[in-house]
């Protein structure tokens, strides 16, 4: 069997730069187990970034090799479903290559939190999607489909009122405005001021880049996953 590290190497070949970093960020995630209840049991993460790093820095001759090089600096890690994978590589991923060049933030950090904010989220901790430490900042992903039981709500208003109460911003990103470029980038726009002072601008070409990044991610969970675990989220 072959390792993660050389399977990422090895579909350089065939993959596109965008296709690749969704499979980096598959390799290294923890997506559910069982697509239809997310959230309820995650395998355990089969590589880190690192690792692929370290082992493309050791091999030699092979094809793909420098795509491979490319794709791994924007892999993150600990990603829970596919629609984070998707909102983090977008937010993330340099602008030359079609994201929109964010700070790099934790995903499925959890914070500890205060005595007043752990009596609001009853509980002594909570888990953000995409956590900016420093900036005090977290991203949230409101999958829509699996957030509409009454008590999941609860729990989602609870650990968001807890971390404002921390002194954190708190934005949530829905699927339909993951879906919408114009809607995303405005909320890219408001992380950026929020994480570094101030919005980033474009260059003439981000547009296309932009649509092309989307879509790769897109054709790569459309055709490596079934279509029951693409609009997965973390609960």
């Amino acid at each position: 069997m072959c390792s993660p590290e050389l399977v990422f190497v090895q579909m350089a070949e065939t993959l596109s730069v965008g296709e690749l970093i969704a499979l980096g960020y598959e390799l290294c995630g923890c997506y559910p187990l069982d697509g239809e209840r997310p959230g309820t049991l995650v395998r355990a993460q089969l590589t880190t970034s690192d690792r692929l790093a370290a082992f493309i820095n050791r091999v030699k001759r092979v094809k793909g090799l420098h795509k491979a090089r490319i794709a791994v600096q924007f892999v993150g890690v600990k990603s829970a479903s596919v629609k984070e994978t998707e909102m983090g590589a977008l937010l993330m991923t340099p602008m030359r290559w079609g994201g929109l060049g964010l700070p790099l933030a934790l995903a499925n950090e959890p914070v500890v939190l205060s005595e007043g904010a752990a009596r609001i989220a009853r509980g002594n901790r909570v888990v953000c999607d995409l956590l900016w430490p420093q900036a005090r900042v977290a991203a949230e992903y409101d999958g829509r489909a699996y957030h509409t039981e009454r008590h999941q709500q609860a729990h989602d208003s609870r650990r968001r009122d807890a971390l404002l109460a921390d002194g954190f911003d708190v934005v949530t990103v829905t699927s339909s405005q993951l879906d919408s470029i114009s809607e995303f980038i405005e909320i890219a726009d408001t992380l950026s001021s929020k994480t570094r002072g101030r919005a980033s601008a474009r260059p003439a070409s981000f547009p296309s880049r932009h649509a092309q990044l989307r879509h790769d991610l897109r054709v790569f969970h459309h055709r490596r996953l079934s279509l029951s675990a693409l609009d997965t989220s973390d609960t």
